[in-house]
């Protein structure tokens, strides 16, 4: 390896560990009636077209802002896996509700009130 080479990679490393790590993007957990949870679920599995392409999209994203987040902070717990599994158990209905929100698709009682 050149001294130039050795140089920059010693330099992007000292700046890239000085960044302060990203806020946290894990979506809160509330506690949902079984009707809420239902009507969620519902909302985000009736979703069709433009809508469901963005629900999606949101889901992809936010899994991968997880893992990123969990890599980059080391929270796996040392366990193998340990963040494949954050971003898949982390799926709730808080975040297919933000992700209904995000996407413009009401949930069936709203639409009355």
């Amino acid at each position: 390896m050149s001294a130039s080479v050795l140089i920059t990679y010693i330099a992007l490393t000292i700046a890239l560990s000085s960044v302060a790590p990203a806020k946290d993007p894990r979506i809160e957990k509330k506690e949902y009636t079984e009707d809420e949870s239902t009507e969620i679920i519902a909302a985000f599995n009736g979703a069709r077209g433009e809508q469901n392409d963005c629900l999606f999209g949101f889901i992809n994203d936010y899994k991968r802002d997880v893992y990123n987040y969990c890599i980059a902070n080391d929270l796996s717990g040392g366990e193998k896996f340990g963040c494949e599994r954050m971003m898949g158990f982390g799926l709730h209905e808080g975040v297919l509700e933000a992700g209904l929100e995000k996407c413009d698709v009401e949930l069936k009682n709203s639409e009355a009130e």
